[in-house]
């Protein structure tokens, strides 16, 4: 079976896409490019710190004490899930932005904003059938992670947003 070069133009697109875009941001005036790398090094820690606590909490706690239970599945998934992306958010609050503090409020903040996206993507992503269907509840601890990431990190995107539309630096 022979391709046709249309089957390429898409990819072609993305790649034009993703390469305008990298200009844009490496030349831009409004300092996208810091904000961009401080959002996707916390996502990267956040991942990182939640996966870790995660797995340990797995091999340590749930095949010992809990064997078994649903309710633990999900309140290790989201647990661990919204600690580690509130980690995650602490460090590049601190080291990462210009203001160099980081507040307890803003610890706190973080970690309800986790846990309440994790349990949001937890439930959410209940019933899909996207992820390791040869893993039980997969795609919930999938779902845990998303959520949990993305709002324990909320602060920290929105704040850098902010400051980026405001010329500030992030």
């Amino acid at each position: 079976m022979q391709t046709h070069f249309s089957e390429y133009i898409p990819l072609a697109a993305l790649i034009v896409f993703v390469g305008a875009l990298a200009i844009l941001i490496w030349r831009g005036n409004y300092k996208v490019g810091a904000y961009v790398v401080q959002v996707a090094v916390a996502l990267f820690l956040s991942s990182a710190f939640g996966f870790a606590l995660y797995a340990m909490s797995v091999v340590m706690v749930t095949t010992v004490i809990f064997r078994g239970s649903e309710e633990f599945l999900m309140f290790n998934a989201v647990a661990s899930q919204a600690i580690g992306a509130t980690i995650g958010f602490a460090i590049i609050k601190r080291y990462g932005t210009s203001e160099n503090q980081l507040h307890l409020k803003e610890v706190g903040i973080s970690l309800v904003l986790g846990i309440i996206g994790g349990l949001i993507g937890f439930n959410l992503f209940k019933d899909a059938t996207f992820a390791a269907d040869f893993v039980t509840n997969a795609n919930s601890v999938a779902g845990a992670y998303f959520g949990a990431v993305l709002m324990g990190n909320g602060l920290l995107i929105v704040g850098g947003f902010i400051n980026v539309l405001q010329n500030r630096e992030p």
